[in-house]
């Protein structure tokens, strides 16, 4: 099963570690999602997870329902 996962705060101290621990986990991640409170529009934070670039998105215009799961 394929699970889209969002992560809340991700410009905290723990989103690099979450995420590190997510590619190592073997989970079967679909779309990750990285949502924070603090990002600014011109903003454009973004990592790589599994050869996909992932933009952080704020918190106010992501779609929770783009999600199965949040951390």
């Amino acid at each position: 099963m394929s699970l889209n996962i969002a992560i809340i705060g991700y410009q905290s101290g723990f989103g690099d570690d979450l995420v590190s621990g997510l590619e190592d986990s073997g989970i079967n991640v679909n779309q990750l999602f990285l949502v924070t409170q603090t990002a600014e529009e011109d903003d454009e934070l973004s990592i790589r997870f599994h050869q996909k670039t992932v933009y952080v998105q704020p918190e106010d215009s992501f779609n929770w329902s783009d999600a199965r799961v949040v951390i």
